[in-house]
């Protein structure tokens, strides 16, 4: 295939790389650092990337793999923008045959969930998850958080994602090959659904008003979490959440949160006496969403109404007896400095005039 570089020879079959994948990284890079201003969050969605097309070689790898063992020879693998492609010399005549390299490649994907999965287990992630799932009230923004920060829970669902592709019922008819090459192919969207923020968060808990199983009598101006660690709040704190439910799965509270060094915090407001959770969300300084929950007991008497769903920083609430006023109030976006805007484009154009340079000079050499 033109316009293609070679990256390696595995198993007596070599791997390509079409030059636009390298505008790909350019985009996923410059992408990531406009959405965060973080160079840590953009390096991580980059491993993230190369990670995920790893798995699509190794998809292939098993379609070419198997159609060896019959007798079918493949010219080369290669990794396009949209996915990769392994080319086979012919379609074998035995239906059994065509069976098996049809569903070799995803059985290499069904392998690698399993390894991801049991990554799951070991690395917390998935206990986070079941935590957040059985929560009398689960929190969509803190399971999508979550589903962001784990790489072993991406990495889990894009192997499901392409397993379940292949699994359309046109498998493995000849037009079942088809849409299987369409389904490794558009693997690359996935990666606009999962390639967030990092992998793993290294920001831990130390202190919080009020602490864990503490039983208040007198509530104080502000609820706050305390980490151990700069939080990033330069892009503004729309990934961040400090509120207050009840048991019944009312919440309390203006939603304005104001962020200071390693401090999170908002006006404290509470209903009834009673059992209460104090449910918090984070970014750390490299760009790592943290989030939990931190359950209190309550003597006094109301302060505010509760509503059934959080409230939005700046939208009517209901007023609160202690007559605490909520001046916080949800940080503006920072703006992106010209000069990164600049730099990125550059690196853009840079990569796309040394491939278009190699490629001519190769060319010519031929």
């Amino acid at each position: 295939m033109s316009w293609s570089f070679k990256i390696g020879r595995f198993f007596g079959i070599d791997v390509f790389v079409h030059a636009t994948f390298l505008l790909l990284l350019a985009w996923v890079v410059g992408a990531a650092y406009f959405q965060t201003h973080s160079w840590a969050v953009a390096f991580d969605q980059l491993v993230f990337v190369i990670l995920a097309f790893t798995i699509i070689v190794l998809h292939e790898y098993g379609h070419a793999l198997t159609a060896r063992r019959f007798g079918v020879p493949t010219r080369d693998i290669t990794l396009l923008p949209i996915g990769g492609v392994a080319r086979l010399e012919r379609i074998p005549e035995n239906p059994s045959q065509e069976l098996l390299i049809a569903v070799a490649g995803p059985a290499v994907n069904v392998v690698l969930a399993v390894l991801c999965f049991v990554w799951m287990m070991l690395d917390g992630t998935l206990a986070a998850w079941m935590q957040h799932a059985m929560a009398p009230k689960a929190n969509a923004d803190l399971m999508e958080a979550l589903v962001a920060s784990s790489l072993s829970l991406r990495l889990f669902t894009f192997n499901v994602f392409i397993v379940l592709f292949n699994l359309i019922p046109a498998f493995p008819m000849d037009g079942g090959r088809v849409l299987r090459a369409l389904a490794v192919g558009t693997a690359a969207a996935a990666l606009v659904l999962f390639a967030a923020v990092p992998a793993s968060a290294h920001s831990q808990l130390v202190g919080s008003t009020p602490a864990e199983g503490e039983t208040l009598a007198e509530l104080p101006a502000e609820f706050s979490v305390t980490m151990n660690e700069r939080l990033l709040d330069d892009a503004g704190l729309s990934a961040f959440a400090l509120r207050v439910r009840d048991a019944g799965g009312l919440y309390y509270g203006d939603g304005c949160l104001q962020v200071a060094d390693d401090t999170m915090s908002t006006a404290a407001a509470i209903g009834p006496a009673g059992d209460y959770v104090l449910e918090w969300q984070v970014v750390s300084a490299d760009g790592h969403p943290v989030g939990g929950e931190i359950p209190f007991s309550w003597t006094g008497a109301a302060t505010a109404e509760g509503a059934t769903a959080p409230a939005s920083c700046g939208a009517e609430v209901p007023p609160t007896d202690s007559g605490t006023s909520s001046g916080h109030h949800e940080a503006e976006p920072a703006q992106i400095p010209l000069g990164d805007v600049v730099w990125i484009v550059a690196a853009v154009l840079v990569v796309a005039i040394a491939v278009t340079v190699a490629l001519i000079a190769t060319r010519r050499r031929r």
